[in-house]
């Protein structure tokens, strides 16, 4: 007893893809975010 609900995201890694598929953006549970580049080949 005694648990809070938790938030439906807590310990989700987002994913954020391009129009080509290409991963461009992390964020990762502890809110940190990774962003990616490429070339424009």
């Amino acid at each position: 007893m005694g648990v809070l609900p938790q938030d439906p995201n807590q310990g989700v890694t987002i994913l954020n893809y391009d129009t080509r598929d290409n991963l461009i953006q992390v964020t990762d549970p502890e809110g940190r975010i990774t962003t990616f580049s490429y070339d424009a080949n």
